[in-house]
């Protein structure tokens, strides 16, 4: 669940519109990292694993979208499913096929670039 918050808060800097996650309007960044009040959220239990305190917490999911940041690139496809056991099994197997054509395709595009570059 945190990693998709923070993937979350950072849409609007992946996409170029924002420089910073402050930045963002429409996110739940300020709630999470500054304990901006915002009646349409409950923190996620999760969350609130972070620290004992709210500015423990606050430090801490800061620091975990700061990292985010920092890698080359942002990916949730290794985060687990939660929810009704016949979903999760389902999103799963939608995932791992998507991922079967995305290597399958990767793997051709690396065969065709090869066979282009020899003599």
């Amino acid at each position: 669940m945190l990693r998709a918050m923070t993937y979350g808060d950072l849409n609007g800097v992946r996409c170029g519109r924002d420089k910073r996650p402050d930045d963002a309007k429409w996110s739940s960044y300020a709630y999470y990292a500054y304990g901006q009040d915002d009646p349409l959220i409950t923190p996620s239990p999760s969350y609130l694993t972070l620290g004992e305190t709210p500015k423990k917490r606050q430090r801490v999911y800061r620091g975990m979208v700061r990292e985010l940041m920092h890698q080359d690139r942002i990916n949730i496809s290794n985060t687990c499913f939660i929810g009704d056991p016949d979903w999760v099994k389902g999103q799963y197997e939608i995932l791992r096929d998507e991922m079967r054509v995305i290597f399958v395709r990767r793997s051709a595009n690396r065969r065709a670039a090869l066979m282009s570059d020899s003599p």
